[in-house]
């Protein structure tokens, strides 16, 4: 498994093709880190970066994802 940190780190920093594949591996790891990473992305100023994380949440499927 590769680094969370490292995964996080080119979260952040990546093209839209590559943000995308990162989604998917954190996604596949999917612990309370990554949904509460997730979740701190929904604030980014990049829209590929919010829609990235909405959809790695979605795959997830954590309701803390969602507020009332």
């Amino acid at each position: 498994m590769k680094d969370i940190d490292s995964l996080k780190a080119k979260f952040t920093n990546s093209d839209w093709k590559t943000l995308l594949k990162v989604t998917n591996e954190l996604v596949l790891i999917g612990d309370d880190d990554v949904v509460s990473f997730f979740i701190g992305k929904l604030a980014s100023k990049s829209s590929d970066i919010r829609n990235a994380a909405a959809l790695g949440l979605r795959d997830i499927g954590d309701e803390r994802a969602v507020s009332d």
